[in-house]
């Protein structure tokens, strides 16, 4: 009676374990699933103050339609980016931006860094399009 007393116990705590470790790991899930949003003007006031990086993960038709907003390091791809695009701080404040809401260029980007350990991360959602709706300035990719 003892064994299956202490076998009991030992069944309710790897219970209990389980489904702490199972909410865990949504806890972590859903944190990175949500991204913090900026708007244009609040991504504006931070390239006003240097306190920022701004990262186009556009493809190119869209920077040639639409230019790229200045200062803007361009990843040479939104999924398969090298960590090296980044900055090697990863406590930096990256913006990642694409065409606008309906593109997911950039909040794939932004889940990647935020996977390599990057923690300041936030996405533009307006894009390059609200962006340029909003008469910010705009420069042309360099080729």
């Amino acid at each position: 009676m003892r064994t299956a007393l202490l076998t009991g116990v030992a069944l309710v705590a790897v219970a209990i374990y389980a489904n702490t470790a199972a909410a865990s790991d949504c806890a972590s899930k859903d944190k990175q699933a949500k991204l913090s949003e900026v708007s244009v003007e609040q991504l504006a006031s931070l390239i006003g103050k240097k306190k920022v990086t701004v990262i186009d993960a556009s493809g190119t038709d869209t920077r040639t339609e639409y230019g790229v907003i200045p200062g803007a390091s361009l990843l040479t791809s939104s999924r398969e980016y090298a960590m090296s695009e980044l900055p090697k701080d990863r406590d930096a404040n990256l913006v990642f931006y694409c065409g606008g809401p309906m593109c997911s260029a950039a909040p794939k980007a932004a889940k990647r860094a935020v996977g390599a350990g990057y923690t300041q991360v936030s996405v533009l959602e307006a894009g390059i399009k609200g962006w340029v709706e909003a008469g910010q300035p705009v420069s042309k990719p360099q080729a």
